[in-house]
């Protein structure tokens, strides 16, 4: 059965497999299967509706974000500024670099508390976009090498 068909089938064994009672469900589940060669726990998603066609594109789940893209825009011009720290030294110079941003660029009062009050974990997690568009080459250099060709 090819996979239009199935798509335009999809819909009327729905409403089909909704309006039976228990037993006529379970007939219909084993026709189902038997037709469309698939497992059952499968064909109870699909005739409930449970897949991924009926899905809403761009939902997103969980907590809603607390720091804006203003938050996120000082941010990453201080951490590229200061050559790219890690979360905790991020953290710590913050409040050393937050005064020279402020002199260049104009920025409000609540972008200003929310920024010096993220965690260092969430300095990473903000800026893992960029630390990975922004890798670092491997250092070649090797402790010692002076020392050993006078030796």
């Amino acid at each position: 059965m090819s996979q239009l068909i199935k798509k335009e089938m999809l819909p009327r064994l729905r409403h089909r497999y909704q309006e039976r009672g228990r037993r006529g469900r379970s007939v219909m589940l084993n026709e189902f299967c038997e037709q469309w060669q698939c497992d059952r726990k499968y064909a109870i998603k699909l005739l409930n509706g449970k897949d991924n066609i009926n899905k809403p594109v761009g939902r997103r789940r969980g907590r809603p974000s607390v720091y804006g893209s203003e938050v996120i825009q000082v941010l990453e011009s201080i951490w590229e500024a200061a050559q790219q720290p890690c979360g905790k030294r991020m953290k710590s110079i913050m409040p050393l670099w937050l005064p020279h941003y402020k002199e260049e660029n104009s920025i409000s009062i609540r972008v200003e508390n929310q920024f010096l009050n993220v965690s260092a974990a969430q300095i990473d997690r903000l800026l893992a976009d960029n630390k990975s568009k922004n890798k670092r080459g491997r250092c070649t250099t090797r402790p010692g090498s002076l020392l050993k060709t006078k030796i």
